[in-house]
């Protein structure tokens, strides 16, 4: 049985925060240490009538992705992200932070690289929000 705390927060981000309707397209991005809640908000979602897509990243990847990519690859927009954020009607986040200290020996300037890789999809949620279309995009993160 799940923690009742973690069922009121799916509760609040979904039917208060997001707002969700039946038919959007949601689309929940977090790490797997967050998984009691994104499965509580799996289930909310669904309840509300919603078209969910979960996707989890596991941590250590970047860890991984810092010791072996090439910095061509490091500054590399992802394809899947990118087409989520632009074809979702709600945009989901949830971090789970465990080990603060996981990426502290990496390099700045790889992590730069990474994050510029990520800006299109992050200025597009941020500064688009779909003002082309007048289609509301619901995003949040937790």
């Amino acid at each position: 049985m799940r923690d009742v705390r973690i069922d009121r927060w799916a509760e609040i981000l979904v039917n208060y925060s997001l707002q969700v309707q039946k038919g959007e397209h949601v689309v929940i991005v977090s790490e797997v240490e967050a998984k009691p809640l994104v499965e509580a908000c799996y289930e909310k979602f669904l309840q509300a009538g919603a078209i969910v897509e979960p996707i989890l990243v596991f941590r250590e990847w970047s860890e991984i992705q810092f010791k072996y990519a090439t910095d061509e690859q490091l500054k590399t927009t992802m394809p899947l992200m990118r087409y989520a954020a632009e074809n979702c009607d709600v945009y989901l986040y949830i971090g789970a932070e465990t080990n603060s200290r996981l990426l502290a020996n990496v390099d700045p300037k790889k992590q730069a690289l990474v994050s510029q890789g990520r800006s299109p999809i992050l200025l597009w949620v941020k500064d688009t929000l779909r003002q082309e279309t007048q289609i509301p995009l619901h995003c949040i993160g937790t």
